[in-house]
C-alpha cells in the first residue's frame, strides 16, 4: 500500500499487487520519480509524482531484485537475483523488464544478502553474511552509471553465534572514503588493421565520463585514421580513472583488376590485372591460373570477372569484364579438287562479312566470297570472312594442277547411228586446243573437211559402211601434230 502525505495529512492508500512472499523495503530514485518494492518472488517498479505523492503506471518486472538500489543518475535500478548475480535494468529502456544486464556473479557460500545502500561517493554497497564461512562479506557496485563492475571484500568480522547481519548503517563520508580509486575497467580491445584508409572506431567502453587520448581528443569515442598507437585516459568522478592503449596498423591493397576488353570466340586474352596481397579471381573456372594476377581468360562466353585481394583480415575487390563477340562462319567448295594446267574451277565461298582471298595469284578476284582460280601450279588458297565486329575465320581449298596429255588418240571406227555413243569421228585428248581434218573415200573424194567431228554424212546423205583415210592436224600442247590414218565407218 502506498499513502499519499501532504499539509492536509495521510491521505488514503494505493493499492499494488506484489505477488507472495517476504516483503522488502521500499526504495525511491534520487530524483524521485521512481519507487521500487518487492517479494521474495517478485520486484514491482512505479513511476512517482513528487509534486502530489501519486504513483502510477506499475510494473512487473521478469526478475526478483531482492535489496534492489538505484543509480545515482536514477537510471539503473540494481538487484541481486535468485541466482545470487548482481543485475541491472534500464529505466530509459522501452523495454524495462527485458533490459536486464548481468553485472557479476556473487560467490556461492551460502550467504544472506544485506539491503542495497546508494553511498555519497556515488557506490553502492551491500553486506553478505556467510553461514559457510562464519564471517560477513563488503559488496561495491562501482560506477553504477556508466560501466559497473563488482568488487568483492572480506571484513574478517566473525558474527555472533545466532546473529545474522543483513545491514548496514547510514552512510558518513569518512568510513567508506578511499585513499585510491579503483581503476576503470577500460578497454580498447585487441589490436586492429586500418584497411585501405578505412577508419577504425575506437571506444574505451565506458560512457558519461572525461577522456584524454593521446592526440589531445576528448570525445569518447575516436576514428584512428592511420597506424599508431593510440592511448585514451578516462576519468569517472566517484569511480577512478583507467587507461588503455590500442596499436593500429595500417595495410593498402591497391588492386586493379584491368580494363573491360572485347575477344573474339575461340581466342584467349591475357588478363593484365596488379595488386599485392593475396589474389583470387572469380570464377576460377573462366580463368587459367585463379591466384595470379595475370592469367589467361578461357571462358567461350562473356564475363565479369571479380578480382579479390586479402591480407591480414583486410580484403579489396575490383571487376573487369570480358565480352566474347560471336565469329562468322566460312566454308569453301570443293575443298579439294584436281585440274589440269591452263583449266579454271570456281571457288564458292559461304558466310557473312567481307572476304579476302590469298595468295591473289590466279585469282579472278580477292575480295570476293566466290572468285575462279585457274593456278598455274598446284597450291593451297585460303579465305578469310571478318564480320562487323571484327572477328575473322578461314577456310582453305587445296588445288592440285596436273600436266596435260599431249598424245591424243585416233578412233579406228565409230558407229554414226544416232544412239550418242561413238556416233562421230574426232581426235581424242584432254590437251587438244584444235584441228583441221580431211577424210577421203576409196576413191580419193573428199568427204569432210572441217574443225569439227565427222558425223559420218557426205552431201547431206549418210555415207556407206566403209573404210576411209583421214588427215587431220592437231592443235596441242602449244604444237600441231599432223597424221594420217584409217578409219571404218559401221552402220
Amino acid at each position: 500500500a502506498v499513502f499519499p502525505v501532504n499539509s492536509l495529512g495521510v491521505g488514503n492508500p494505493q493499492f499494488f499487487n506484489v505477488l507472495n512472499g517476504t516483503g522488502n523495503m521500499i526504495k525511491a530514485s534520487p530524483d524521485g520519480k521512481w519507487v521500487t518494492c518487492g517479494s521474495s518472488t517478485a520486484q514491482l517498479l512505479l513511476q512517482f509524482d513528487p509534486s502530489n505523492g501519486v504513483v502510477s503506471n506499475p510494473l512487473q518486472l521478469n526478475v526478483t531484485l531482492v535489496n534492489a538500489e538505484f543509480s545515482p543518475n536514477s537510471k539503473r535500478l540494481f538487484g541481486v537475483n535468485q541466482n545470487d548475480s548482481v543485475v541491472y535494468v534500464d529505466l530509459t529502456s522501452p523495454n524495462i523488464p527485458a533490459s536486464e544486464v548481468l553485472v557479476g556473479a556473487l560467490p556461492g557460500f551460502g550467504s544472506i544478502n544485506g539491503q542495497m545502500q546508494l553511498a555519497p561517493d556515488g557506490k553502492i554497497y551491500f553486506v553478505q553474511a556467510s553461514f559457510i564461512e562464519d564471517t560477513v562479506y563488503l559488496s561495491t557496485i562501482v560506477c553504477p552509471n556508466t560501466a559497473p563492475f563488482l568488487e568483492l571484500k572480506k571484513l574478517g568480522y566473525k558474527m555472533p553465534e545466532g546473529s545474522i547481519f543483513v545491514g548496514l548503517p547510514n552512510f558518513d563520508n569518512a568510513i567508506f572514503r578511499r585513499d585510491v580509486d579503483p581503476p576503470l575497467p577500460v578497454d580498447l580491445g585487441a589490436d586492429q588493421t586500418l584497411c585501405n584508409n578505412q577508419p577504425v572506431l575506437l571506444d574505451p567502453g565506458i560512457s558519461n565520463a572525461n577522456y584524454v587520448w593521446s592526440n589531445g581528443s576528448t570525445t569518447q569515442t575516436l576514428a584512428a585514421l592511420s597506424a599508431g598507437t593510440y592511448t585514451v585516459t578516462v576519468t569517472a568522478p566517484g569511480c577512478g580513472i583507467g587507461v588503455d592503449s590500442v596499436v593500429i596498423n595500417q595495410i593498402d591493397l591497391n588492386l586493379d583488376a584491368g580494363d573491360d576488353q572485347s575477344i573474339c570466340a575461340g581466342s584467349t586474352v591475357l588478363l593484365d590485372a596488379s595488386g599485392n596481397g593475396n589474389l583470387s579471381w572469380s570464377p576460377a573456372s573462366s580463368v587459367s591460373n585463379a591466384g595470379i594476377a595475370t592469367p589467361f581468360f578461357i571462358a567461350d562466353s562473356s564475363t565479369v570477372l571479380v578480382l579479390t585481394a586479402s591480407q591480414d583480415g583486410c580484403t579489396a575487390q575490383d571487376s573487369v569484364q570480358i565480352i566474347v563477340l560471336p565469329s562468322p562462319e566460312i566454308s569453301v567448295t570443293p575443298t579439294d579438287t584436281t585440274i589440269l594446267a591452263g583449266a579454271s574451277v570456281q571457288l564458292l565461298g559461304t558466310g557473312q562479312g567481307s572476304a579476302t582471298w590469298t595468295p591473289a595469284d590466279g585469282l579472278s578476284c580477292t575480295a570476293c566470297l566466290n572468285p575462279i582460280a585457274t593456278p598455274s601450279v598446284s597450291g593451297v588458297y585460303t579465305v578469310v570472312v571478318t564480320n562487323a565486329q571484327g572477328c575473322s575465320a578461314s577456310a582453305t581449298v587445296s588445288i592440285t594442277v596436273t600436266p596435260p596429255d599431249c598424245t591424243p588418240d585416233f578412233p579406228n571406227a565409230f558407229t554414226p547411228n544416232g544412239d550418242v555413243a561413238n556416233d562421230q569421228f574426232r581426235p581424242i585428248g584432254e590437251a587438244i586446243e584444235s584441228f583441221e581434218l580431211r577424210v577421203f573415200n576409196r576413191w580419193g573424194q573428199n568427204v569432210f573437211t572441217g574443225n569439227t567431228p565427222w558425223d559420218g554424212r557426205w552431201n547431206d546423205e549418210d555415207a556407206p559402211s566403209d573404210v576411209y583415210v583421214y588427215k587431220i592436224d592437231v592443235q596441242i600442247c602449244g604444237s600441231v601434230l599432223s597424221k594420217a590414218g584409217e578409219v571404218t565407218l559401221l552402220r
